[in-house]
């Protein structure tokens, strides 16, 4: 009996001086903190986390940081038919990215539309690379749905790559097999005024549906409009500055459909003059008033919090926002589980675009007419910066070559 107690007590003596070791380590990154090192306090944080974990017996989870997509090429073909009220599209996407890590993803989606369209006018365009002319008058309107379908492949580096495109382009079967498969459905609204300077609006919802299929794990996005710029900007912590903010929500589960992680990605665009906002200046270690040559043509950045939703509090917040999604109260509160809990990147990339197409259209309210256009957009990595959960921003010098 005296034999258990005294195992017991040593037990609380090992117990208070592993606190005891913890809290001095807070201690000193604190003090890091002040002098400003970033990489040591991150590294001391994470070492305290696993600590604390050990010591309560929870689930120990290795936080680690996803490779950069350090170049990537975004290419575009698109068909567009109208016959009286009824509009047919065809898009077919293809996405090359250079990883950090010297591997490339490629991504290869076929889009599918349907839907009703109407205008009143008449309108011929011809678009080469930057310069574009046409003549005409028209303003048309109109509503459709969706469906694609695709495939991601893995390649271990720019030469497999390559045999995998090749193979694509002919039809043959590709010398490694993909790892996932995409599925999209949505819906889409257009609007265009065509009087001299044009007016263009465009609003869309894809519910899209990713399958591993080496693992079994299931990823649902879900671009949520408004709702997800607004989450965006209170994770951020202020307006990105881009008018052509894009944000999902992508939602991973394992093979037997349990929930594993959440995650928050957006990009935009700085167009050739304009500034980066604060919230991305900052992380990046630019000044919010740095100007953007115009001879780069543009700068996107892009943005992406992924947390572990086994986490408690992350759990309630999504439980919250997934019961109201349009709620300010609920956006607030995932936007604020994501900012403390989550792993944040943003990286901003230099931007070119080539693109060239014909249309011609004649609207009496039905409309007839035909739309061809193919672009390619090309990003290479400028600048990244990382954050772990509860620690501090600092660049990702494995990306930046």
């Amino acid at each position: 009996m005296a034999s258990r107690r005294l195992e017991r007590g040593q037990a609380t003596t090992d117990y208070i001086a592993l606190l005891a070791v913890v809290v001095a380590l807070v201690a000193v990154g604190a003090t890091l903190t002040g002098v400003g090192a970033p990489g040591v306090v991150n590294a001391v944080r994470a070492q305290i986390a696993h600590a604390l974990c050990i010591v309560t017996g929870r689930a120990c989870h290795a936080e680690r940081s996803l490779p950069c997509t350090v170049a990537m090429r975004r290419e575009s073909r698109r068909f567009g038919l109208n016959l009286a009220f009824i509009r047919l599209d065809k898009n077919r996407l293809v996405i090359r990215e250079q990883l950090s890590d010297r591997t490339v993803r490629l991504t290869l989606i076929n889009r599918f539309g349907a839907g009703a369209e109407g205008g009143l006018g008449a309108n011929v365009q011809v678009d080469q690379n930057l310069n574009s002319g046409g003549v005409g008058r028209e303003v048309k309107f109109g509503a459709g749905g969706l469906y694609g379908t695709g495939k991601i492949f893995h390649a271990r580096n720019a030469r497999e790559a390559e045999a995998i495109v090749r193979a694509l382009e002919r039809g043959d079967r590709t010398p490694v097999g993909p790892r996932e498969s995409v599925y999209e459905v949505g819906i889409k609204a257009t609007g265009s005024l065509k009087l001299g300077p044009s007016l263009n609006a465009q609003s869309t919802r894809i519910v899209g549906l990713r399958r591993d299929l080496k693992t079994g794990a299931t990823t649902v996005t879900l671009n949520i409009g408004d709702s997800a710029s607004a989450l965006l900007e209170s994770v951020v912590g202020g307006p990105t500055g881009s008018a052509d903010t894009n944000a999902l929500l992508a939602l991973k589960l394992d093979r037997r459909r349990r929930p594993l992680a959440l995650s928050l990605l957006a990009s935009g665009t700085i167009a050739a003059g304009a500034t980066f906002s604060k919230a991305l200046a900052t992380p990046l270690a630019l000044s919010d008033s740095d100007a953007v040559p115009a001879n780069i043509g543009g700068r996107r950045w892009e943005f992406g919090a992924r947390v572990d939703l086994t986490d408690p509090q992350v759990a309630t917040a999504w439980k919250r926002f997934r019961g109201s999604p349009a709620s300010p109260a609920a956006i607030r509160g995932l936007g604020q589980a994501l900012r403390d809990r989550a792993h944040l990147d943003l990286r901003t990339y230099r931007a070119r675009n080539s693109s060239n197409g014909t249309a011609l259209g004649l609207a009496l309210f039905a409309k007839f007419g035909v739309e061809t256009e193919r672009s390619i957009d090309r990003f290479n990595l400028l600048a990244a910066s990382s954050r772990p959960p509860g620690g501090l921003w600092e660049p990702r010098l494995d990306c930046v070559r």
